[in-house]
């Protein structure tokens, strides 16, 4: 099975190669954690921040959200709302965070048939130059 791997870039929904870019905002303190060890958790309330990092398959999408998932995962599913003004990559992009932009955890929630749905939202802190588009 062949799949196309692109990198996904956030750009302002403008769409203005001239306007400025954002710069990532300081995150507070939190644990780092990857879609495997945040399924665990249960619930929406958490003793601390918890951020997720990580490479994704954009799976579906909607007007400001995206359905991810992991390779190995097949039970778990991050369901991301994106941050005003970025716009939603295709299905079949891959997406990815590390510690510097990550997803933020709001909840868990464990379905009836076993699913596992992480709840997460994009603040927007990754805004790539021109030369990253």
């Amino acid at each position: 099975m062949l799949l196309a791997v692109c990198a996904v870039v956030l750009v302002p929904a403008s769409g203005d190669e001239n306007e400025e870019y954002l710069t990532p905002p300081e995150n507070p303190a939190g644990r780092v954690m990857t879609l495997e060890e945040a399924a665990i958790l249960r619930g929406d309330s958490f003793p601390e921040l918890v951020y997720l990092v990580g490479s994704f398959h954009v799976t579906a999408t909607g007007q400001t959200k995206m359905v991810l998932r992991q390779d190995g995962l097949p039970q778990v599913r991050l369901l991301v709302e994106l941050a005003e003004g970025l716009k939603v990559p295709q299905e079949g992009t891959v997406v990815s965070r590390d510690a510097g932009a990550p997803f933020i955890v709001s909840k868990v929630r464990l379905g009836p048939t076993g699913q596992i749905t992480v709840y997460a939202r994009d603040a927007g802190s990754r805004f790539l130059d021109k030369e990253g588009r």
